[in-house]
Parts: C-alpha cells; structure tokens; sequence
C-alpha cells in the first residue's frame, strides 16, 4: 500500500496545493525570473540557462538520499537538470510565467499519479 493511499483526499489536495505555491510558484520565479533573467543580460541567453539550471540541481541534491555519487549525480541531471533547462528555455523564448507555474506543477504532480491511477 502507497504511502498516499492512507491520506484524507483533502489533506493530500491542501499539501499538493500548497508545495505547488512554495516549489512551483516561488522557484520559477527565483530561478527563471529573477536570476536568469539578470545573468541573461550579463552574459547571454545559454549561460544564463546552463547556470540557473545547475543552481537548481544542485539544490535538489537533497531528494536523492545515499548512494553511489555518480548515480546520485546522474538522476540529478536527468530528473532536474532536464526539468530546469526546458524551464529556462521556456522562459527565455516565451516570457510566459505561467508555463513555467504549469510545467513545474506538472512534473511535481508526477509523484501523486500512484494515487490517481488508484
């Protein structure tokens, strides 16, 4: 049995709501934003890109737990790193924060789809 499943349907739908404003909302705007819109006008468009993202990977290093640190290190560049380049690309190309809200909130919901799926 999922962790998820033993949750009150409201509790789980409170949580969700709430990592979505303080993980999806708030990083995207720090993150896409904020920082890589003033390193994008300091050193252009992929450095600006590249750096966030590592920034944002990095800062996930947390999620992963114990292991070997190459494995460590490669679900994070596949899991956030990816997440953080198509971001940065997004806003880069489109100036739309709520693609950016909507993508994020996406990938994070991932994690309720056992339950969804029942």
């Amino acid at each position: 049995m999922s962790g998820y499943q033993a949750w009150d349907p409201t509790e789980l739908a409170v949580i969700a709501l709430f990592t979505f404003v303080t993980a999806s909302v708030t990083e995207e705007i720090f993150y896409r934003v904020l920082l890589r819109s003033r390193l994008e006008a300091l050193y252009g468009r992929w450095p600006a890109i590249t750096a966030t993202a590592l920034l944002f990977t990095v800062m996930h290093v947390h999620r992963f737990g114990d292991g070997p640190p190459w494995l460590i290190g490669l679900l994070l560049l596949v899991s956030n790193g990816s997440l953080a380049l198509f971001t940065g690309y997004l806003w880069s190309r489109y100036r739309n924060v709520w693609s950016l809200f909507v993508v994020h909130g996406a990938v994070n919901g991932l994690a309720l789809l056992p339950v969804l799926l029942g």
